[in-house]
């Protein structure tokens, strides 16, 4: 019986701690303001970065952000 209690008691403390949760996710979720694109790109260009169109494609870089180098034999 007492292996079961303490199961139950982390059952039900999971549970409660996890709707807590959704419901913190839920009042975020209303609060969250769109932002604008010009307002976007004015925070990239702070932030030092460039923003890149969706259907653009981005070369990979190495960790020092240098270009990968071209494997041409595609091995």
């Amino acid at each position: 019986m007492f292996k079961d209690r303490r199961f139950l008691i982390g059952l039900g403390a999971g549970i409660i701690i996890g709707g807590l949760l959704l419901q913190m996710i839920f009042i975020g979720q209303k609060y969250a303001v769109p932002v604008s694109e010009q307002e976007l790109r004015e925070a990239a260009e702070r932030a030092g970065l460039e923003l890149v169109p969706r259907n653009n494609q981005v070369n990979e870089s190495t960790d020092q952000g240098q270009p990968k180098p071209v494997n041409k034999d595609n091995k």
